[in-house]
């Protein structure tokens, strides 16, 4: 639902596409200290791809933030 609410406020170019993106980004660096935190637990073929997910959408909604500017 972030998802689609950052998306969908980007294409109106709404003011709010920041808080989405934010919002969107703190949720997934929180996914990526969770799969740290449970890593033994998880299976050993899917920890990379949810460490590495959760990290790279993190980082691409923190690029995007800062790429955006106020109107």
């Amino acid at each position: 639902m972030l998802g689609a609410g950052a998306l969908a406020a980007l294409a109106a170019r709404d003011r709010a596409a920041g808080a989405w993106l934010a919002a969107g980004g703190v949720a997934d660096a929180v996914d990526g200290v969770t799969t740290v935190l449970l890593w033994r637990s998880l299976p050993s073929r899917s920890r990379w791809v949810f460490a590495a997910s959760a990290a790279g959408t993190a980082v691409a909604s923190g690029l995007i933030c800062a790429g955006l500017r106020p109107r």
